[in-house]
């Protein structure tokens, strides 16, 4: 299953609109963390936002008023362009895409309103990994049997 990690500012509408992300991306079969909906009580939050972060295949930078100036949100930027992942902006309709950070692509920006586009494109993606999972298990079949007859 994809797995889609949300960075959200906590302060105006980003929890709301993590929320309704969070809804949808589930209704389409697509597996995402929201912190404050996902990490149990008592558990380390650094530590589960960290081994999310390393276990998803994209990263969403929901991007409200309040992102740009939320220090949580761009130490995860930081650490997901460390681990190379593919950064989705999802601007709410105030921000426009070239409002984003410098080091946020605009090419792949969606309007949080547009859900279509934003089904497509998580459809899309989760299509392309589960056929990048059925060609690495064939790979890995193949393999075995090759082993198996050189023996």
């Amino acid at each position: 299953m994809l797995k889609v990690f949300i960075s959200y500012a906590t302060q105006g509408r980003g929890k709301e609109l993590a929320e309704e992300l969070h809804a949808n991306l589930k209704e389409w079969g697509v597996d995402s963390f929201v912190c404050h909906l996902s990490v149990d009580g008592g558990k380390d939050v650094h530590a589960e936002i960290n081994k999310e972060l390393r276990g998803a295949d994209y990263v969403v930078y929901l991007a409200t008023a309040e992102a740009r100036n939320s220090f949580p949100m761009g130490e995860e930027m930081g650490k997901a362009m460390l681990q190379e992942k593919t950064i989705i902006p999802v601007f709410e309709k105030e921000i426009k895409p070239e409002w984003l950070p410098l080091s946020i692509s605009p090419k792949w920006a969606v309007s949080m309103e547009n859900t279509e586009q934003i089904k497509a494109l998580f459809v899309k993606y989760s299509k392309t990994k589960k056929t990048q999972t059925v060609l690495a298990v064939v790979a890995i079949i193949a393999f075995c049997l090759f082993l198996a007859r050189s023996s």
